[in-house]
């Protein structure tokens, strides 16, 4: 400041803005701005002109470098004070679990759930899913799909369900599936096929009665190769899914498709955006092309007329999935002992609210898989330090389930003291998650139980960074992991 004229500083246009009464300063000619200057004789500390007017004109300048400095402090408390009322309302609806230890291995009391986890089993975990290179921490971003976990799980082929059904003879009892986000309808076509054992539901006939806007999926599930092998010496049985879809496009692609091919009505389309709220309400959900899936429930919140009417949104039924099951006269149809044999959830980021409204079906459901991603919910109480993840895989475990990360054909365990805070509690990265219920499918328990084993004995299953050199990386993953080679 020493060095500089008083009329240089450029704070002087914004205080001459705010306090017009200073303009007679602010005007004066460049030539009178008094200078800081040493003295010329003995030092010491530099000496103002003599000179009241000017001095007066450098009270007010400092005065207005203060006036400026406390807005902005001020703004900035406002915001630190929005962002934690907001968390205050999302804990709300998100249950407190204990605070994550500084110890790697965070062990459970899963009273309900003998299984523990050895050190060299977590170590295993760790090294055989790559988590040791680092990539799906928080400096990195999600939508690369970088993180060895996404590499792995991104898209699971479940092989021990399969086999479970081959295998395992059942009574004739009624087969109950249900697909929260059913989209394409895919997944539930192969549900209905192995809850019927009927070797004519095929996802080739499905694919032709949808339209080509969703015929194709992102893993390839419409590839008839994937198709569940129906053992020779089954009879058809009797079954039922429900296909949940909000979209409503997509909702009556999927309508006609099952009238068309004949599946109606043991594969039932139901049209709700699901949520934790047991009250039925509506709200807005977008309106694209049939089979689209980059829409959330809350893509057409807090947006103006004219960007709702771009998204095409509409009004649609919502509330929780048990609200919704009994609206539908689910617990009437079915007696109290008739279990849910399957349940998918994929709903770009509100698994976590969905499993929060569903835990009375939850609660008599044998096996559920649900994608754990970087969107929606999944991404908002994440960056909130509230780690949703743990809340799903605590919710689960108190009802009896015991979850793991799937691979093709692979399993590492998540619950029962593998979890890894260190990993699981950061910004969420693309994968999913299978969980079964060692209450009600023992059997299926025990076999997932091997194929975990199995995974992390085998020293092959070690993921490894990815050849960047190799042109046709991409290619050889695509056909490993979908099975179109």
């Amino acid at each position: 400041l020493s060095k500089v004229p008083i009329n240089h500083f450029k704070l002087h246009r914004h205080c001459h803005q705010l306090y017009p009464e200073i303009s007679q300063f602010s005007r004066m000619p460049r030539q009178s701005a008094p200078r800081l200057r040493k003295k010329q004789h003995g030092g010491g500390f530099p000496s103002f002109a003599n000179n009241n007017d000017q001095l007066f004109q450098l009270l007010l300048v400092l005065g207005g470098v203060v006036v400026f400095t406390g807005l902005g402090l001020l703004y900035e408390f406002s915001k630190s004070h929005h962002k934690e009322h907001a968390m205050l309302q999302d804990q709300n609806s998100l249950r407190a679990h204990p605070p994550i230890e500084e110890d790697t291995l965070h062990k459970h009391d899963n009273k309900s759930n003998a299984l523990s986890c050895s050190e060299e089993e977590f170590i295993a975990i760790v090294q055989g899913m790559g988590m040791e290179y680092g990539m799906c921490g928080m400096n990195r971003k999600p939508w690369y799909n970088r993180c060895p976990i996404t590499q792995i799980t991104g898209c699971p082929n479940s092989e021990w369900i399969d086999n479970h059904y081959q295998t395992t003879s059942r009574s004739k009892r009624k087969f109950i599936a249900i697909n929260v986000g059913c989209n394409k309808g895919y997944d539930a076509i192969n549900f209905l096929r192995i809850g019927t054992s009927d070797a004519s539901v095929t996802r080739t006939a499905w694919r032709d009665a949808m339209p080509e806007s969703a015929s194709e999926a992102v893993c390839a599930q419409d590839q008839e190769t994937l198709d569940y092998q129906v053992p020779s010496h089954v009879n058809n049985n009797p079954a039922v899914v429900y296909c949940i879809e909000p979209v409503p496009s997509t909702y009556k692609a999927l309508q006609e498709a099952a009238e068309r091919t004949g599946y109606y009505p043991n594969f039932k389309v139901l049209q709700y955006a699901v949520s934790e709220h047991h009250e039925m309400t509506q709200v807005l959900f977008p309106n694209f092309e049939a089979g689209d899936e980059k829409q959330e429930i809350s893509s057409c919140n807090h947006k103006s007329k004219e960007k709702q009417d771009e998204l095409k949104c509409v009004a649609v039924k919502s509330s929780s999935l048990d609200s919704i099951m009994e609206h539908e006269h689910f617990f009437e149809e079915h007696d109290d002992d008739d279990l849910v044999d399957l349940m998918l959830i994929d709903v770009e980021g509100w698994d976590i609210r969905v499993i929060q409204g569903g835990t009375k079906i939850l609660e008599r459901t044998k096996y559920v898989e649900f994608e754990y991603n970087w969107k929606g919910e999944w991404m908002k109480l994440s960056k909130a330090k509230m780690n949703p993840l743990h809340e799903a895989i605590t919710i689960l475990e108190e009802l009896h389930f015991t979850c793991y990360w799937p691979g093709q054909g692979e399993l590492w365990r998540i619950s029962s003291g593998c979890w890894n805070a260190n990993v699981y509690d950061g910004i969420p990265f693309w994968s999913n998650v299978a969980c079964v219920n060692t209450k009600h499918a023992p059997e299926l328990s025990e076999q997932m139980e091997e194929v975990y084993k199995k995974t992390i004995s085998n020293t092959t299953t070690r993921w490894m960074p990815p050849d960047h050199s190799d042109p046709d990386r991409f290619q050889k993953r695509k056909a490993k992991n979908y099975k179109t080679s």
